[in-house]
């Protein structure tokens, strides 16, 4: 599997996914961009209006103490706000190759 992090708007990466044949994801919002804890939850929220609005969203994260934090806390209710925590591979699709 190939995860792009998005960080460049001229990413191949999904082309070199393709070639490879390998299942691929874009990042849609880095969670921890702004590592404190009022920036991570707005990353968190904007992360469900996304996945609200599109089926589905993918975030990424560093594994820093106040990350997992948040995360974990913003985690443990999650499906009561109607989402669901799946593994990147069910969102990744299988690329079209060039």
């Amino acid at each position: 599997i190939y995860v792009d992090d998005g960080s460049s708007p001229r990413s191949i990466a999904s082309q070199l996914a393709g070639s490879q044949n390998l299942p691929f994801a874009k990042t849609d919002i880095v969670i921890d961009a702004v590592p404190t804890p009022t920036e991570i939850d707005h990353a968190l929220a904007q992360l469900e209006l996304m996945a609200r609005e599109r089926g589905n969203a993918v975030g990424l994260a560093t594994a820093l103490p106040a990350t997992i934090a948040r995360i974990a806390a913003w985690a443990k209710n999650v499906e009561g706000r109607g989402f669901v925590l799946v593994p990147i591979t069910m969102v990744a699709v299988k690329a079209k190759s060039s």
